[in-house]
């Protein structure tokens, strides 16, 4: 989709008029469809971006763009993500190699109890398609951060993310492991 690969435009409310003119001219384009439902989200219009996501859907089932973006969409709202782990892994089925939704569906397995080490193989499959994706590093050192003896693994995963970009929650995080493992926690 337009906007999931080149960011949201700066003047969104002229976008988002353009972007309901392409639905309207073309009703049967899951593309445009797809593209305002990410629009409406930046707009914080959430129900009416899922419509959006939904009608993408209908159109083109098996699109690989549409069920990423219902799949993020719905990650947002509790009590969803069983919802969006299937549209995460219905992207990847489509397109085995799409970092993002690994990351993605990586985040909605840490939510479900047992799922640990799923998620952490999808964060891990992430970064190896893509290993300059700084989300993933963060993801995996949090979820290490949990596993008795994983620590220094997770500091390697956070030192790399905050070397790429600085931020306050990373930076404490990676700090109070390397505290930890100071204490001898490991």
């Amino acid at each position: 989709m337009l906007l999931i690969s080149t960011g949201v435009p700066a003047n969104l409310p002229i976008a988002l008029d353009h972007l309901q003119t392409a639905v309207r001219l073309n009703p049967g384009s899951a593309v445009a469809h797809g593209n305002l439902a990410v629009a409406l989200e930046a707009l914080n219009h959430p129900a009416e971006a899922i419509d959006e996501a939904q009608a993408a859907l209908r159109i083109a089932p098996d699109s690989v763009d549409a069920h990423y973006t219902l799949g993020h969409l719905l990650a947002k709202i509790p009590d969803r993500s069983n919802e969006a782990i299937e549209h995460f892994r219905a992207a990847l089925k489509g397109r085995p190699d799409f970092a993002e939704a690994h990351n993605s569906l990586g985040i909605e397995l840490t939510k479900i109890p047992g799922a640990t080490f799923e998620a952490l193989f999808e964060f891990e499959e992430a970064l190896r398609l893509k290993p300059d994706l700084r989300a993933a590093h963060i993801n995996l050192g949090f979820v290490l951060a949990k596993i008795p003896g994983r620590i220094p693994e997770a500091i390697g995963h956070l030192r790399i993310a905050v070397r790429m970009q600085q931020d306050p929650a990373s930076q404490q995080l990676l700090d109070d492991l390397e505290a930890r493992q100071a204490r001898g926690e490991q």
